[in-house]
């Protein structure tokens, strides 16, 4: 019974956590546009540090964690809140990477650096592994900072890609990088799912209101597997090219 009870508790402690995170506010806004001015100017001169340092601040890891947390546990309000908050990080890299790709498209071409953008088998192993070490360490207390720079780096640097690659006209690579944000946010919030379902993190009461978000639970995982199956053929075909 004991043991019980501390497993509750655990599990109420990580849910305020993750609720918490999956609010919007001025530090996420700043550090993610501090994060994606440092990635853009990483990708336009192909540095590896500015890269690494926009990995570093980018707070990716709480929004992402809390849409897997609020599918599992068919949380609505949880699932809204971090949806908000994913899609306001995603608008601000974008328009951010836009910005600056347009100005130095128009201004500093010779300060551009061709883009490359590699569509694989692997984007999707490392994504689905993102997301299930997330929620491993999350649940053991154990710290998950070098897990949020991973997640940073499979989800910042095509956000960011997108964004820049649209600006300076590359618009193949831009779509390329689209596609790779959406199969690593898919395959990271499902594996990241999984293992939440499997740590015990699921309804404790199915009343009408859970049997309506069962339907979201399902339509999430039937979503996930055709961007996955898809994501598979393209990536088929670019390498039959």
């Amino acid at each position: 019974m004991l043991k019980k009870t501390a497993k509750q508790v655990s599990h109420q402690e990580i849910y305020e956590k993750i609720y918490s995170e999956a609010e919007v506010d001025s530090n996420y806004i700043l550090l993610l546009l501090f994060a994606t001015v440092m990635a853009t100017l990483g990708a336009a001169q192909d540095s590896l540090y500015a890269i690494i340092g926009a990995m570093l601040i980018a707070p990716l890891l709480g929004p992402n964690l809390a849409f897997a947390l609020g599918v599992s546990s068919c949380n609505f309000t949880l699932l809204i809140r971090a949806t908000l908050k994913n899609v306001a990080g995603i608008v601000v890299c974008v328009v951010v990477a836009f910005s600056i790709g347009l100005f130095m498209h128009h201004f500093l071409p010779q300060y551009i650096q061709p883009i490359k953008m590699q569509l694989n088998f692997n984007s999707i192993i490392i994504a689905l592994a993102t997301g299930a070490a997330a929620v491993i360490s999350l649940v053991s207390g154990i710290s998950g900072t070098l897990i949020g720079i991973m997640l940073a780096g499979v989800l910042l640097i095509p956000t960011v890609l997108f964004g820049f690659s649209m600006g300076i006209g590359q618009y193949f690579v831009g779509l390329q990088s689209l596609l790779l944000l959406v199969i690593n946010i898919v395959c990271i919030i499902l594996s990241a799912n999984i293992m939440f379902l499997a740590k015990g993190f699921t309804p404790s009461i199915l009343h009408r209101k859970g049997k309506r978000l069962y339907f979201l639970v399902g339509g999430f995982f039937v979503m996930a597997l055709i961007v996955m199956v898809i994501a598979i053929l393209f990536i088929l075909h670019l390498r039959s090219l």
